[in-house]
């Protein structure tokens, strides 16, 4: 999972749009654990 995508994917489009994007990448992870990520990077 890239984070830097996922970092600029959050501040341009939003933090669900991220979430989506990360969800789709490793849909292992919970969507808790996903926004969790998300919010911390």
């Amino acid at each position: 999972m890239d984070s830097a995508a996922v970092r600029d994917v959050r501040d341009s489009k939003g933090s669900a749009h991220a979430v989506r994007m990360m969800r789709k990448q490793a849909p292992e992870i919970p969507l808790a654990e996903a926004t969790k990520l998300v919010m911390s990077l």
